[in-house]
């Protein structure tokens, strides 16, 4: 007998919200990815067509645009208030270019509160189990996986503890809506309207009080961005009220849905107390097998065509992420809960531009709440056979789950990745030049002297000094937003380091400053500062665990799938960015040579490998009349890529091409192969590789580039070279470095070119290599 169809309304029955695998399992039994519901809603259960969709820009997270939505106005099922609310969405539900503006500005704000984050979910994460130490019983989702998220986003956004309770039901009510007009009954969405408009009127309240007073917490630093002319009230408010729901909703469901796979598992229990790694595979793992976020919703802006169905413009699209995280098309036994499944790249955070902005936030909370309750909870067992699920699908978990336990064990500092404050950090610095005391003190305070360039660019105090060299003291620091007092300690660290002069009470950037450290210049340094800032010091604090295991500790600081940062990177879409307009800044300052000193003339079609956001590739078809260049990256990074391309206006001259370096073969009808800022990544037998790989693809005279920062060949200098290695051992990938010019030389003759060329005037200590097919 044949599967029926599985349609809307089965699965929003309070059976399936409570049991929906059952029905995904069917839906893939039935090989229909996707399929069109009565109502006019496609459901999209297949992982290939989700992934597809979320990355598709024919794909609107606005539904207001919908089909549905204006047949909800039509029967008067939206009142006036309802449509008023959705004006002010949230910029999950936005798309660019205001999506990304918005994003950008709260993930700017978030960055910096998420500093010494593993030390205080620790803490809290020990306060709650030592009070459960003090009872035999407690329910896991009011006691322990919901007080965890929401004190952490509490405190990040700087809300009062009294709060707590009403906040907790406003977001509890708004997350129920995420079901929209699936499952909500006219009384259900009211309340979540109101809970909706309670929020926003609560945060209206906070912002004049933030303004007054900074505090230095999230709001206060989106307050200030916006009075800069970053956003308005109104959109302030809405990312404070997305930022409160998304950032505990997700988790609470991560932890209680997680917790209830141990207590079914003892031995799952001793795995994940005992082996160091096992609660970031097992929150990766609960991610894909049960996850908190069961769809997401998109909207087709024009005709889709996708496994075989044309999707119409204006329908919605239903994208069930849990049943593609089940999909025996791309997992192995999917319904099996294996905590050493590999290549594990489910969906549960979603994907693309739109991919969860606190994942790994709430991916940290789980590791760490998941593998102290194994550890500490011991003989616990669950008083109630039967589940109550929370009545909603989008949002999924327990409603409670109560537990009884013999005791909870002592708290300990832990012995993994999850306690740096307890690493020894050590500095291990070889130079040929003198060491003065001096120099000696300036290392030892290399963190400081980093974080007062760092202070003076997020104050914006170069951009000001060079729009008015010569300000007085006193009016810089009004103009900062900053007192006397702490103006007085900035510019001594900056002075200190050569940033800023000071004459007869009046300041200017000093030459190297004004240069390279004003924001929009060209040849600025200003991308490379986000990278160092929020990736290169959080990692670096894992140098002397790298050495002595030679391997790139650091990555713990950026959890997901994959063994590299680069990997890692596609779970984390704003570090990506960031790294993305830093190495952009990087190619920039070479990119004007690489267009005038004729490496690549006469070319025609030339790959951009590793290309990331089509910096070089925009340069080069600007800078030589006749070329075509394909943007060659994995799909996370081509996403950003075409977004430059279009804004561009060369999407006739540069097209982006995805996929895997190593496994997917090259784009076609090439006569130049371009590596930019890569082969550092990787051992030189690695290198070597990727040079064969792309001579095998070019004709005769075809030439391959590599642009990189360079050693010398004596292997001792420059210092800014020189400092590359730790990084790349300790968080890029674990191998790799600024190799010198005559490595670059022997793997491009080793590859089999011949023709080679030295490019050695270019910027700040970069060279290109070229080699003749």
């Amino acid at each position: 007998m044949t599967d029926a169809a599985v349609s809307l309304r089965d699965l929003m029955s309070p059976t399936s919200i409570a049991h929906p695998y059952p029905l995904y399992e069917r839906m893939h039994r039935r090989g229909e990815p996707v399929v069109e519901d009565p109502s006019g809603v496609h459901l999209v259960s297949g992982y290939a067509e989700c992934h597809a969709l979320l990355r598709d820009a024919r794909c609107s997270s606005d539904e207001t645009g919908s089909t549905m939505f204006h047949r909800m106005r039509g029967r008067g099922e939206l009142s006036g208030e309802d449509a008023a609310l959705l004006a002010k969405a949230p910029f999950m539900l936005l798309d660019p270019p205001a999506h990304t503006r918005l994003r950008r500005l709260a993930h700017t704000c978030l960055i910096p509160a998420f500093a010494g984050l593993p030390e205080r979910i620790e803490r809290i994460v020990a306060e709650l189990l030592d009070a459960a130490g003090e009872r035999e019983f407690m329910d896991v989702v009011a006691d322990f996986a919901f007080p965890l998220p929401v004190r952490i986003i509490c405190e990040l956004l700087g809300l009062p503890q009294e709060d707590f309770p009403r906040l907790g039901r406003w977001s509890g009510a708004m997350a129920r809506n995420m079901d929209q007009a699936f499952n909500l009954d006219a009384a259900a969405r009211a309340e979540g309207t109101r809970a909706r408009a309670s929020i926003l009127d609560y945060f209206h309240e906070l912002i004049p009080a933030r303004r007054a007073a900074p505090s230095g917490d999230v709001i206060s630093q989106l307050v200030a961005l916006a009075d800069q002319g970053a956003a308005d009230t109104e959109e302030v408010a809405s990312i404070c009220a997305l930022l409160l729901v998304a950032g505990h909703e997700t988790t609470v469901n991560l932890i209680a849905n997680g917790v209830l796979l141990l207590l079914g598992d003892p031995g799952l229990r001793r795995r994940v107390a005992d082996r160091p790694g096992a609660a970031k595979a097992m929150v990766e793992e609960v991610l894909r097998f049960d996850p908190p976020l069961h769809f997401r919703t998109r909207v087709a802006l024009s005709d889709i065509e996708i496994a075989g169905r044309v999707v119409p413009r204006g329908a919605t699209l239903v994208l069930l992420l849990a049943a593609a995280n089940r999909d025996p098309r791309r997992f192995d036994s999917p319904d099996v809960f294996d905590l050493d499944r590999r290549n594990n790249r489910h969906l549960g955070f979603g994907l693309g531009l739109h991919a969860c902005l606190g994942a790994a936030l709430a991916r940290s909370e789980g590791e760490i709440a998941l593998r102290e309750f194994a550890r500490r909870v011991r003989g616990a067992e669950r008083l109630e056979a039967r589940l109550t699920y929370r009545p909603t699908l989008a949002m999924r978990g327990p409603a409670r789950l109560p537990i009884r336990y013999t005791s909870v064990g002592p708290g300990r500092a832990g012995t993994d990745s999850f306690t740096p404050h307890e690493r020894t950090h050590e500095m291990h610095t070889t130079t040929t030049t003198e060491l003065t005391e001096d120099k000696l003190g300036l290392l030892m305070q290399g963190h400081v002297a980093f974080q007062a360039l760092w202070a003076g660019h997020e104050l914006g105090l170069f951009g000001h000094l060079s729009a008015h060299p010569d300000a007085p003291v006193e009016e810089t620091a009004k103009a900062l937003g900053i007192e006397p007092d702490p103006m007085e300690v900035l510019l001594g660290a900056l002075r200190g380091v050569g940033l800023v002069e000071v004459h007869d009470g009046r300041l200017r950037n000093a030459p190297l400053a004004e240069a390279r450290l004003v924001p929009g210049k060209p040849g600025s340094f200003v991308p490379m500062l986000g990278w160092q800032h929020h990736i290169v010091y959080p990692g670096m604090r894992d140098f002397t665990a790298a050495l002595r295991s030679g391997s790139s500790v650091g990555l713990r600081h950026f959890p997901g799938p994959g063994e590299t940062l680069y990997e890692r990177l596609a779970d984390h879409p704003d570090l990506r960015a960031v790294f993305q307009d830093a190495m952009s800044g990087l190619s920039s300052l070479a990119n004007e040579a690489l267009g005038t000193c004729g490496a690549l003339r006469g070319l025609h079609h030339v790959a951009d490998i590793g290309g990331g956001d089509g910096t070089n590739a925009i340069a080069l078809v600007r800078s030589h009349p006749g070329l075509s260049v394909t943007v060659f990256d994995l799909p996370s990074v081509t996403e950003m890529a075409e977004e430059n391309i279009a804004r561009a206006g060369l999407r006739d001259r540069v097209r982006t091409h995805s996929g895997d370096m190593f496994s997917d073969p090259f784009p076609e009808d090439l006569d130049g192969v371009l590596f930019s800022h890569l082969l550092n990544i990787f051992t030189p037998e690695t290198s070597v590789g990727l040079l064969r790989k792309a001579y095998d693809c070019l004709p005769e005279g075809g030439k391959v580039a590599v642009l990189n920062m360079m050693q010398n060949d004596a292997k001792d200098g420059p210092a800014t070279t020189m400092l590359a290695a730790p990084y790349f051992l300790t968080i890029a990938s674990g191998q790799g470095r600024l190799y010198s010019w005559a490595e670059y030389e022997s793997w491009i003759r080793e590859a089999g070119f011949g023709g080679y060329e030295r490019f050695t005037d270019l910027p700040f200590f970069h060279g290109l290599h070229v080699g003749t097919r």
